[in-house]
């Protein structure tokens, strides 16, 4: 058993320590709160703050770009760097996690700066400032361009220089030199400056520009260009000598082409004719065949290319019809608008058939069955061929008046496709003479203020274009678009109608021609039907139905030969519009180049490559645009005549001749059945 004082000795033990613990822990409390002692603790590690500029040294306004890099003993340090223009903040930047931080900025101003970046630390690295950087900023650099034209007077020179920058537009002034030699200087607006000088000579010269720079640009040079200053053109007076020369000639050969009948019927027709006899005695002596030789001669075709084409020298159906008819029976109105003209005849139908109207087609149907085709040709004249006069000469008086109309129809649209030639010839040949001798007279150039234009400037050098090109180009659209709105005019305000209102006429003659000839042709298979039905004497029925049915494919045949006329005569528009459509232009060009050549005219001579003809630049561009639309109007100049035809009329297959006579012959079966019925029924028997 533990006794009382053993007991006692330990708890005394126990006690001790935990007083003496208590006492050790109060005392390290209060050597942490005690200020002595806190000094004695480590301080935080200082960091090394490296500053540097990407871009040195840089322009006004242009972006610079500053980098710090923060490094230290305890680590990659963190937190935030503050970049400063002296005293000025410029911005701040987060480090990175390798401890870099970066700052652009284009608010520097011109001049030196004095730029430190500032690190603010953190739990283990204390404020740090770089080392100061010395950063320049220069004045900026401006953009030169320099272009020369011809000024608004003659002998003078604009210079014209481009000034541009980056930011606020550039001031100051810009000095011209030419060939070394200053020329003058002019001040600096909207980025242009301007000098027009008249003291360069004729000839090649260097100009070049320098900007002489403001506050913010500093003085540039503009690359140097070659300017051509042209001579003031010696041979003005040559010059108004072509253009008269050449337009009386174009105006010449204008009046010629539409007085075509004084020029053709007086003085080319008997030329031709006499030119006629000549060759065909030539043709007799040296046997180059006979009138009725179906073979076509070399000789006779040239000399009908050259003399019966050319000078319409004699026209056969023109003769055919003449023989025996007076024009004058058939009224024909000529209505005319701008030199075209269209015909309104009137032409008298008679729809009575008596027998002695049936007595004189007899005669004719005779003269028709029994003529012989010929078989000569007349190669001498390419204008109006034989084949027409053989079917006036066939069918004789009885549609002569037709004939004649129709023939008149062939002469008056021609005619027109003639004016149309000539006129559209007339302008594209002035439109030539205008862009040849005369396209500079016109100053577009100033007129329309393209001096004040950069961009026309700047295209102008690019291109290499002067002043003179530029007037000479748009002279020739001016002058090319006029052209068109003649032709234009001309087109459609005279020759379209004119023509449409021949075909429509020519349309109506047909329709009340044919329909008459038609309503006679019923009439006669009536009177044929009625014959071989009749109780006339055999020898009168036999006479009377000979001549009604001869009359019938009389009638018939009329048609048919008027078609073929037609046919012909619309064969002949078409083939002597295509003479006219290549012999007009020819005519024109071979007497302007005939001109050029007699009257010394240089502009117009194809054989010198520096003539005019072959220094137009728009002649080559716009000119071929007009030909083509001068091409494409002649080449349907036609169209209004053939979509005017209708064709409704009477034809020969709407006549059935076939059907006509399978009547006739059935009318005849039947009374011929009816004889033979009665002669088996003996004398007294009934129909």
């Amino acid at each position: 058993m533990v006794s009382v004082r053993s007991f006692r000795a330990v708890l005394a033990f126990l006690m001790g320590i935990v007083i003496s613990q208590v006492i050790a822990g109060l005392t390290v409390i209060g050597l942490a709160t005690s200020p002595a002692l806190a000094q004695e603790q480590p301080a935080k590690a200082a960091a090394h703050v490296e500053l540097s500029v990407a871009n040195a040294p840089t322009e006004v306004g242009q972006t610079t770009i500053f980098k710090a890099a923060v490094s230290g003993p305890a680590g990659v340090p963190t937190g935030s760097v503050t970049f400063k223009d002296g005293v000025s903040v410029l911005g701040g930047a987060e480090l990175s996690a390798g401890g870099r931080a970066a700052l652009e900025t284009s608010q520097l101003a011109l001049g030196e700066h004095a730029i430190t970046a500032t690190y603010a630390g953190d739990g283990s690295y204390a404020e740090a400032v770089s080392a100061e950087l010395r950063h320049t900023v220069l004045k900026a650099a401006a953009a030169v361009r320099v272009a020369a034209a011809p000024g608004r007077r003659a002998g003078e020179t604009t210079l014209t220089a481009s000034v541009n920058g980056a930011g606020r537009a550039p001031t100051g002034g810009v000095t011209f030199k030419a060939d070394d030699g200053i020329l003058g200087s002019a001040p600096v607006a909207d980025g242009l400056a301007t000098l027009t000088v008249a003291s360069l000579p004729a000839g090649r010269h260097e100009v070049a520009a320098t900007y002489g720079g403001d506050d913010r640009y500093r003085e540039s040079t503009a690359p140097a260009i070659i300017y051509v200053v042209q001579a003031p053109p010696a041979a003005a007076p040559r010059d108004a000598h072509a253009l008269i020369v050449l337009v009386l000639t174009v105006i010449a050969a204008g009046l010629l082409v539409l007085l075509r009948r004084i020029a053709f019927r007086w003085l080319l027709r008997p030329l031709g004719r006499a030119l006629r006899r000549i060759s065909r005695a030539i043709g007799r002596v040296v046997r180059l065949g006979g009138e009725t030789s179906v073979k076509q001669k070399p000789v006779k075709s040239f000399l009908g290319l050259s003399v019966g084409t050319l000078a319409e020298a004699f026209s056969e159906t023109d003769d055919a019809i003449a023989a025996d008819f007076d024009k004058a029976t058939v009224r024909i109105d000529p209505q005319t608008r701008l030199a075209c003209t269209w015909l309104r005849p009137a032409l008298s139908y008679n729809a009575e058939y008596h027998r002695d109207d049936a007595d004189g087609d007899f005669i004719s149907a005779k003269h028709l069955f029994s003529t012989v085709v010929p078989l000569g040709s007349n190669p001498l004249n390419l204008y109006d061929d034989i084949h027409n006069a053989f079917i006036v000469n066939l069918l004789g008086k009885s549609d002569k008046g037709c004939f004649y109309v129709l023939s008149e129809f062939r002469r008056v649209i021609n005619s027109n496709v003639l004016v149309l030639a000539g006129i559209f010839s007339l302008i594209v040949s002035l439109v030539a003479v205008a862009n040849l001798t005369a396209s500079t007279l016109i100053d577009f150039y100033h007129g329309l203020g393209l001096e004040n234009l950069p961009p026309v400037t700047d295209g102008m050098r690019l291109l290499g274009l002067s002043q003179e090109d530029i007037n000479k180009g748009l002279f020739g659209l001016a002058s090319c678009a006029a052209g068109y709105l003649l032709m234009w005019m001309f087109y459609h305000m005279a020759y379209d109608q004119a023509q449409r209102h021949n075909g429509r006429e020519m349309d109506n003659l047909l329709v009340g021609y044919l329909a008459n000839i038609s309503i006679r042709f019923n009439k006669i298979h009536a009177s044929a039907t009625q014959a071989v039905v009749g109780d006339a004497d055999v020898n009168e029925m036999k006479r009377e139905t000979v001549l009604w049915i001869t009359d019938l494919h009389w009638m018939a045949f009329r048609v048919f030969f008027i078609e073929e006329f037609l046919r012909s005569i619309l064969f002949q528009i078409r083939r002597n519009s295509i003479y006219a459509l290549f012999l007009v232009p020819a005519f024109f060009i071979v007497l302007m180049v005939g001109a050029a050549y007699v009257f010394g005219v240089r502009q117009f001579n194809i054989f010198d490559l520096e003539s005019g003809v072959y220094r137009q630049n728009s002649f080559y561009v716009l000119f071929p645009a007009l030909l083509y639309a001068y091409y494409k109007y002649l080449i349907d100049s036609l169209n209004p005549m053939s979509e005017s035809i209708e064709g409704k009329w009477s034809t020969f297959r709407d006549l059935n001749v076939v059907d006509a006579m399978s009547r006739i012959m059935e009318s005849y079966a039947v009374q011929l059945d009816q004889w033979r019925s009665r002669f088996k029924q003996g004398p007294g028997g009934g129909m």
